[in-house]
């Protein structure tokens, strides 16, 4: 599952029937400006949503790592996956 934001466009929110694909759930978070979770975002659906590169927990720790050395935020080798997350999302 990876989650999905609404694209920054002219258009103010996707089209309705793109909840046949991607559930209401999800449709109501990210055109409120949310991020959603979707399992395997159809293609004629992406031209309206685009992935979220935010870390979850759905991460690995060395993926935790490298986001945080990109983002020049500190963190301890020994730090838990718990504790990467903790410090990358703060």
């Amino acid at each position: 599952m990876a989650n999905f934001r609404l694209k920054n466009s002219e258009k103010p929110a996707a089209p309705y029937w793109v909840t046949d694909y991607i559930g209401i759930p999800a449709y109501d978070t990210m055109n409120a400006g949310g991020v959603g979770s979707v399992d395997n975002m159809p293609d004629q659906v992406k031209e309206f949503y685009e992935e979220d590169g935010s870390p979850d927990s759905g991460w690995t720790a060395a993926q935790l790592k490298a986001y945080m050395d990109s983002n020049s935020i500190a963190y301890k080798a020994s730090d838990s996956k718990a504790q990467l997350l903790a410090k990358a999302t703060a």
